[in-house]
């Protein structure tokens, strides 16, 4: 029974269409765009439904609104008075005052309050913009999320792929074995021995079918779309970024300028508590609309006025505590600063060393190919080979396929850890779009260009 080795043993890749539906919108590329525009569609869906950015947007918004009521402070402040004839008690008797209803206006401002208000100001300026960087973070975050989850669903596919063709090695080999016991019952042994490895292909299959699944239902709770189909293709035109380049634009992402205005926020409310301690200066303009004791209406009239709050030691403990706030934010952006600082050069690192290994997988795969095509000759002709090296060969071919792409998607899914922990991967995204038509932003989630 003469027979060739199956060409499923190897992997067979190719592009395939995407169609993503999400609400009542489709979102189509064609195979003939690289998966990386997949992406920038799937993290703009991410980005318009997820409520993390709507809860950040909304944290800003409110933060915009206490930085307008900080600022209304400055303007004189307008208060109207009224009041009912009084009612005496005590004393001999109790009775009702002579003295009419009484309306009173007065117009307040601040002369001179050593710089309170104005330090109020900056603290909820620096907080709001705090706040924005805090949603800046948040669209990274989505895209991150979303991206990996893409990436993982691609990997997964591969692996499909490869796990089909390895499945259906064994399966032809069991196939054929059943045909040979079927004339000589000595070779029983063999069969046993291909079905085991069928059954252990049979299970990996499922195991990353499984995997695969997983992801796939990640993605559909990121951007609310039904299974995508991920290009499946062997090679996305991804390549790690200079590590030089990277570190330098770390000074710009989301994280560190978030920790950067908390911290401006906190000095600046040291010194408006400082400022508090002290007294404070007011013109106040004023008239009562009554009449006097000799029955003569009251004119307008003018004052300054000096208030002081005798706060104990409690204006010196929030002073002293809005410091600590102030130290506390600048010791976490230098540690904002460091943290990122080592997850770009690790993911510099395991990029370069996973991209390496792709190489040397290549190189494993074409020649652990050749070995179980001349095992399988040389057994199935020959007789010179026994059947469990012929399985073995087949093994070691499959795991340098499975390592090749694992190899791979760890290198792709390095460089866009590298990317975040600039807090370039929007910008990095957004520049896959070349022509910006397929971008159909809603809200504040809109990949930036």
């Amino acid at each position: 029974m003469a027979a060739t080795p199956a060409q499923a043993g190897a992997l067979q890749l190719s592009p395939a269409s995407i169609r993503m539906e999400q609400d009542a919108e489709t979102i189509f590329v064609t195979s003939d765009r690289q998966p990386l525009r997949f992406i920038a569609q799937a993290v703009q869906a991410a980005l318009n439904r997820s409520p993390d950015i709507e809860q950040a947007a909304a944290s800003q918004r409110a933060a915009q609104q206490e930085l307008d009521n900080a600022r209304w402070n400055r303007w004189p402040k307008l208060q109207a008075q009224a009041g009912s004839g009084a009612y005496r008690l005590g004393g001999q008797s109790q009775r009702r005052d002579t003295s009419k209803p009484n309306l009173g206006l007065s117009v307040s401002t601040t002369v001179f309050d050593w710089g309170r208000t104005g330090h109020d100001i900056d603290s909820r300026e620096h907080t709001m913009f705090a706040a924005g960087e805090n949603l800046r973070h948040n669209q990274e975050r989505t895209a991150l999320l979303t991206t990996v989850a893409l990436i993982q669903m691609g990997k997964h596919r591969q692996l499909s792929a490869v796990a089909d063709a390895y499945a259906a090695r064994m399966s032809e080999l069991v196939n054929m074995l059943s045909d040979i016991v079927a004339v000589d019952r000595g070779r029983a042994s063999e069969l046993v021995q291909a079905r085991a490895k069928l059954l252990q292909a049979l299970t990996e299959r499922d195991t990353v079918a499984a995997q695969s699944i997983e992801w796939e239902i990640k993605l559909r709770q990121l951007t609310g779309a039904a299974a995508a189909e991920v290009p499946l293709q062997e090679h996305w035109p991804l390549s790690p970024p200079p590590i030089a380049d990277t570190l330098s634009w770390m000074a710009g992402s989301p994280q560190v300028m978030q920790a950067v205005q908390e911290e401006q926020a906190a000095r600046a409310q040291a010194h408006a508590q400082r400022a508090a301690a002290w007294p404070q200066l007011n013109w106040v303009v004023g008239k009562q609309y009554e009449n006097d004791a000799y029955g003569q209406r009251t004119p307008w009239q003018t004052q300054l006025t000096l208030t002081y709050t005798l706060q104990g030691g409690s204006s010196l403990a929030a002073a002293a505590a809005a410091v600590e706030r102030s130290a506390a934010a600048a010791a976490h952006k230098e540690r904002v600063l460091l943290d990122l600082e080592i997850q770009v050069r690790t993911a510099h690192a395991k990029a370069v060393a996973s991209l390496a290994r792709v190489a040397d997988y290549v190189q494993m795969g074409a020649q652990t190919d050749q070995v179980r095509r001349m095992y399988f000759e040389q057994w199935h002709h020959l007789g010179r080979r026994s059947l469990l090296e012929v399985l073995t060969a087949e093994s070691e071919h499959h795991h340098a396929l499975t390592s090749s792409v694992h190899s791979r998607f760890e290198a792709y899914l390095a460089i866009i850890d590298m990317h975040a922990g600039a807090g370039r991967l929007l910008s990095w995204i957004a520049s896959l779009e070349s022509d910006g038509s397929v971008m159909q932003a809603r809200g504040k989630g809109r990949l930036p260009h």
